[in-house]
């Protein structure tokens, strides 16, 4: 067994003899340790590489996350959630696959992906075609997930039964968080700009805000932050990690992520709904409807499109700040008001969003003549250049 010093990780103590507890447990009675490594040290958890003997056939390692005392206990729906995943047969090589957890050490163990790049390391390369592939393979993933997960939502909460009750997702509490939030930017924005505020926002608001639940037919298990970090990519298929948002909501919520939040070039997005709804429509019956679906991409792109102007700083009116890099928070600002105006177009329920957003944006546009609506410069992307790009 590997010795019993603690693993180097900001003062995060994990002994080897937990791990390997942990491991004969959930791997094999005959498991040794042979060495912890540390992948990462982050602000909520700490990821290690444990090499092993003894272990199933063809497992030589395994991955350790260990969620640090000191943060919130909701890292802990990570694990479930990739325990969950893994008992879905038909839902394989989406996710690493679980093999057990500590919840009273904060521990988990998982599949080792070994060297596997991110998908934000090949964006940030020069391989447009590697990285074009990528997208197309996480679209897949994605869609394949939400299909295999529909009508399982009680199968997830089992999972959740055994963490403390703090640590449960409370989807009624996200919905009113982003409620209050995004209340208060759309009034704080359209004031700044000297622009009269959506008419019936208060309808709008309600109507979005019950679109994230997703009805029965499109209530699905979602990942919640898929981040270029947070998806590896080997062999051609991509795998989802960091789950620590997890949870059941409308199928759409994790997709239009990279239309608002992480927004790409149009035609990139275009790609990624066909193979994304080309998977999902084998057991979503809403998405073979091209009204309906479109309906509901717009619904669910403008929740994302408020959620992110309550995070945009209102001291950027005065002065812009980077957001992330080289992409300023006020070239997100109008990047994000743009496509809220043209999804909120084609959905006659939120068509007055739309008309809000078009002249917020036209207001913030004289008052920053040197602001663009510019995309992340992501360098695998240079040669796509966004259609509707001002």
């Amino acid at each position: 067994m590997a010795d019993g010093n603690p693993t180097p990780s900001s003062g995060v103590l994990l002994r080897g003899e937990i791990v390997e507890s942990l491991l004969r447990d959930c791997l094999d009675p005959g498991v040794h340790l042979q060495s912890l490594s540390v992948v990462k040290d982050g602000m909520r958890c700490v990821v290690l590489r444990a090499a092993i003997q003894g272990g199933p056939p063809g497992v030589g390692s395994v991955i350790l996350k260990r969620i640090k005392p000191e943060q919130e206990p909701r890292g802990l729906i990570d694990g479930s959630s990739l325990a969950f995943l893994t008992g879905i047969e038909t839902a394989r090589d989406i996710a690493p696959r679980f093999y057990g957890r500590s919840i009273e050490h904060g521990l988990f163990a998982m599949e080792d992906l070994g060297d596997a790049p991110t998908l934000d390391s090949l964006l940030r390369g020069a391989d447009p075609g590697a990285a074009r592939l990528a997208l197309r393979a996480l679209a897949a993933a994605t869609g394949r997930m939400h299909a295999e997960s529909i009508g399982r939502e009680q199968e997830f909460h089992r999972r959740l039964d055994a963490l403390p009750i703090a640590a449960r997702p409370d989807p009624d509490l996200e919905v009113a968080r982003w409620r209050d939030q995004t209340t208060q930017a759309v009034e704080e924005w359209s004031q700044a700009a000297r622009c009269p505020p959506p008419r019936d926002f208060e309808g709008l608001h309600s109507r979005l805000g019950a679109a994230i639940t997703g009805s029965d037919e499109w209530r699905t298990f979602t990942h919640g932050d898929p981040a270029p970090t947070n998806c590896l990519v080997r062999g051609g298929t991509a795998f989802l990690v960091d789950f620590e948002f997890g949870g059941f909501r409308h199928a759409l919520y994790d997709l239009t992520a990279w239309y608002i939040l992480c927004p790409l070039p149009e035609e990139l997005v275009e790609e990624m709904s066909d193979g994304y709804r080309n998977e999902l429509m084998g057991k979503c019956a809403a998405a073979r409807d091209e009204r309906e679906y479109r309906s509901a991409w717009a619904m669910l792109c403008a929740y994302r499109a408020l959620a992110l102007l309550s995070w945009i700083p209102r001291s950027v009116l005065d002065r812009d700040q980077p957001r992330v890099e080289e992409w300023t928070a006020r070239q997100a600002m109008l990047r994000t008001i743009d496509r809220l105006a043209r999804v909120a177009s084609i959905c006659s329920e939120i068509e007055t969003l739309g008309e809000w957003a078009h002249e917020l944006g036209a207001r913030l546009r004289a008052r920053w003549p040197e602001a663009t609506g510019a995309l992340p410069a992501w360098p695998a992307l240079s040669s796509h250049r966004d259609h509707h790009e001002s």
